[in-house]
């Protein structure tokens, strides 16, 4: 999965629910407000790399547990990774966009999008939206 994460790794703002019908996802509420302060405050004209310092400033942890930085939040427009292009945030799941492996040296995980060949398959999730679509 694409815009939730993997099996290692969920996207910021949701975790892992036990296993039955759905897409075993639910929001974290504490990360939620997160998600939503970033997205209202880039809407209000705040740089990702702004709101990155503000989010450092007042020691708040970035997904990864460490700093926030811009391209954390703004994302990679080639890649369509970042907060700002998580199509979850707003109910929508894509999965198939992108490729996962571990480098076998560092075991840093490495995302690849995937060949044009490969069928990208969306849905829709409102019970997982986070923000409203008009934000």
């Amino acid at each position: 999965m694409d815009q939730l994460g993997g099996a290692d790794h969920l996207a910021y703002g949701y975790r892992v629910t036990p296993a039955g019908e759905g897409l075993n996802r639910e929001i974290v509420p504490s990360e939620a407000m997160i998600i939503r302060r970033i997205f209202n405050e880039y809407a209000n004209g705040k740089s990702p790399g702004a709101i990155a310092a503000s989010l450092n400033a007042e020691g708040i942890p970035s997904p990864s547990g460490r700093k926030w930085n811009d391209s954390t939040i703004r994302g990679n427009a080639k890649k369509r990774d970042g907060m700002l292009r998580n199509e979850a945030y707003v109910g929508g799941i894509t999965y198939g966009r992108n490729r996962f492996s571990r480098d076998p040296d560092t075991g840093n995980r490495i995302s690849r999008p995937a060949a044009e060949e490969h069928q990208i398959v969306y849905g829709d999730a409102p019970e997982l939206a986070i923000i409203e679509d008009d934000v």
